[in-house]
């Protein structure tokens, strides 16, 4: 049920710095409604990813920070029979948790993979960024 994972000898990261996410499937119930942020945290590269997997957004790696010069990715979702699976490959640090793109992410994968769909639009006015 893992959706990404750490490849020896492929996967790595860079130190932690600010980096631009890219809402990739603004279609989905889990980012319908939500736009591009940028977060302080930590980006992995060339995670293992598994087959069938549908890349809801992006992450751009900067070879500035020992990236790869592309998009990787930071939200993903897979259905299993009528079972589902949400990887967020954000949020290695408090301080990241505090950013509200994370919160909303976090939030309504975590009910879409509970439910199957997204009721939250908007928790708390200071950490969940408004969704129309």
């Amino acid at each position: 049920m893992t959706l990404a994972t750490w490849k020896l000898g492929q996967t790595g990261h860079g130190p932690r710095h600010e980096f631009p996410v890219r809402i990739d499937k603004a279609d989905h119930p889990i980012t319908q409604g939500l736009t591009d942020f940028t977060i302080f945290d930590e980006l992995w590269n060339r995670p293992g990813i598994q087959e069938g997997v549908t890349l809801l957004a992006s992450s751009f790696s900067s070879k500035e920070h020992g990236g790869t010069g592309e998009h990787e990715p930071a939200a993903m979702v897979k259905s299993f029979g009528k079972g589902r699976s949400y990887t967020l490959m954000l949020g290695h640090g408090v301080e990241e948790m505090n950013n509200p793109g994370f919160v909303a992410l976090l939030v309504r994968g975590t009910e879409w993979a509970a439910t199957g769909r997204v009721t939250v639009t908007r928790s708390n006015k200071s950490t969940l960024p408004s969704v129309n």
